[in-house]
């Protein structure tokens, strides 16, 4: 079980350290949910913002980024499959 400890931090302190050691990684993941319009992790990562661990506004530059691509995208797909 001392494993799993360190894949999974238990409490609010060790996970908002990971979340400072792999910052970039922390963008990515939120990029990519934004793109999805999965943007209930975004809740947890402006909490995230606000303790420190990761930057308020380059935070809302991912998600707005991720959330345009995501509709643009699923936009071109639809114009692709569903023309008349």
């Amino acid at each position: 079980m001392g494993d799993l400890t360190l894949l999974f931090p238990s409490d609010l302190t060790s996970f908002l350290d990971l979340i400072r050691q792999h910052g970039d990684a922390a963008y990515s993941l939120m990029f990519a949910y934004a793109a999805s319009h999965s943007l209930l992790l975004a809740l947890f990562a402006g909490y995230a913002a606000h303790a420190g661990a990761l930057s308020f506004g380059t935070l809302i530059a991912v998600c707005w980024l991720g959330s345009f691509t995501g509709d643009a995208i699923r936009f071109w797909i639809g114009r692709l499959f569903c023309t008349v």
